[in-house]
């Protein structure tokens, strides 16, 4: 199949597609608590509780989204300011608003928020990753799911220092590097004789391949030859890792406790995702792959993720503890559950929904407007590259508005 080149500094919205396919899959997973009472419960059981890796698909996003921009801003006047003044007014707001809420208000409202006492500075400095490695555990309703965002602002404190510093090859051969380290440390800590599922699931040095096959897909597709560079190799991991997730799935092994999924799993995630997001990318704009990533719902779901995935988690319990439990739901169709878990799904997702947009509306657009102070790019980077054509092209890439 040929492919088609596209700007990548523009805006994709196959992209913001994407993402609201994450956040879905991150929701469903959190809401599939159902008990099973027909043989089909256990099937949908498998299937929900496979979609974390949801987060896996934002860590792929994410690596390819900033390292592409940090690469187009190479070498502009104000490269580190204007990123992280951007990252700042995007992350930073909502973030610490939820930060300072859990810790300065909801303890003093019901049991279900203990304090944090001398544990929140792991929270402030966005280190909360590392408080789950010392604790094994997920301690906090609320703030449990923002292991992610940890990772994430690791990622862009450390990020725009090695692209600055190294060239488009040399950043690349650093992102295999990085993919191999990650699935090392995975097989040491499983076969280190402790109980370290949490550890490898939330630490930035087990996690980061998923990152960095972002980022060297977006350095890859920078190349003289755009993104025509990356076929026809590219389906080699996109079938490969199909057939293999289409088992994962199938066998039930897409559990952060397997050891399946901790020695293979997580390498299989990443380059499915990787090698989609390209395939995606690279197809005809009137296909059926760019019309469904561009549904107005996807679109939807992918603009306000931040705030859902933030709000979510907190939700499935106050929720199901409160006043609507999916093992007592009374509907059934031919002695299942499912309906009462797609219930409590689609509640959890239009309260999560409602909150996001007054999140958005009332609190994150306002810092938003800052971002005019900080342009994204102010002129080519210093390696010159000159980019793919577009097809259509929008002045502002999706990651820099919602990422």
């Amino acid at each position: 199949m040929r492919a088609r080149n596209v700007n990548l500094s523009g805006y994709m919205p196959v992209l913001d597609g994407f993402r609201g396919l994450a956040i879905l899959g991150v929701i469903i997973f959190h809401t599939t608590v159902l008990r099973a009472t027909a043989p089909i419960d256990d099937w949908y059981f498998k299937f929900g509780r496979s979609l974390w890796v949801g987060v896996d698909l934002f860590f792929v996003l994410s690596g390819f989204l900033i390292t592409g921009i940090l690469y187009d801003a190479k070498g502009g006047k104000h490269y580190f300011k204007n990123f992280y003044a951007r990252r700042t007014v995007r992350i930073f707001p909502l973030y610490f608003l939820v930060v300072a809420v859990s810790v300065f208000v909801l303890p003093g409202l019901t049991h279900h928020f203990p304090s944090l006492g001398s544990k929140q500075w792991w929270y402030w400095c966005y280190l909360s990753n590392f408080l789950v490695v010392k604790e094994g555990s997920f301690r906090h309703l609320v703030l449990g799911p923002t292991w992610s965002l940890a990772i994430e602002e690791q990622f862009y404190i450390v990020w725009p220092f090695l692209v600055f510093l190294l060239s488009r090859i040399a950043m690349m051969r650093l992102c295999v590097g990085l993919i191999l380290t990650a699935v090392a440390l995975r097989w040491m800590l499983l076969y280190s004789g402790e109980h370290v599922v949490n550890h490898i699931y939330v630490a930035t040095y087990t996690r980061m391949d998923a990152l960095a096959v972002g980022g060297f897909l977006a350095l890859a597709a920078r190349g003289p030859k755009g993104l025509k560079a990356l076929f026809p190799w590219i389906w080699v991991p996109f079938t490969v890792c199909s057939a293999f997730g289409l088992h994962f799935l199938v066998e039930g092994h897409f559990n952060k406790k397997l050891p399946e999924m901790i020695k293979y799993g997580y390498s299989i995630v990443a380059f499915l995702f990787g090698s989609s997001l390209i395939v995606a990318l690279s197809r005809a704009q009137n296909g059926w792959v760019n019309w469904l990533l561009t549904r107005k719902t996807l679109l939807f779901f992918g603009k306000y993720s931040y705030a859902m995935y933030l709000f979510n988690r907190p939700l499935v319990d106050l929720l199901e503890d409160s006043w609507f439990t999916p093992n007592t739901f009374p509907w059934r169709i031919a002695g299942s559950s499912i309906p009462g878990q797609v219930a409590f799904t689609l509640v959890v997702l239009a309260v999560s929904t409602a909150m996001a947009l007054l999140s958005w509306h009332l609190f994150e657009k306002h810092f938003l407007k800052l971002k005019k102070y900080f342009p994204q790019k102010e002129e080519r980077g210093i390696e010159g590259a000159k980019l793919p054509q577009a097809d259509t092209a929008c002045p502002e890439p999706a990651a820099a508005r919602r990422a």
